[in-house]
């Protein structure tokens, strides 16, 4: 399956828009999506693996980074909702 990318926060990368389960990976500080690249292949095939690019990352670059949990979490929610609706 090819990667998916359902809003600037998420990449998954063996998309599977009816998984059973999503399971939601955030980097490492000073890490990258790709990371998570090959998680899906030692998962079962119901579970989408989707890694979360956070702004001030990777394509992401040009935006502005969080400094606060507490302004990135109602922010990132509302987008995770958005995208999966």
């Amino acid at each position: 399956m090819a990667t998916q990318i359902y809003s600037p926060w998420t990449t998954c990368f063996r998309a599977n828009p009816q998984a059973a389960l999503r399971l939601f990976c955030f980097p490492y500080a000073g890490g990258g999506t790709l990371i998570f690249r090959d998680w899906s292949s030692n998962l079962p095939d119901s579970i989408e693996v989707c890694a979360i690019q956070l702004p001030g990352r990777e394509k992401r670059l040009s935006e502005p980074a969080f400094s606060s949990l507490d302004r990135l979490i109602p922010i990132l929610t509302e987008a995770i909702f958005a995208a999966f609706r």
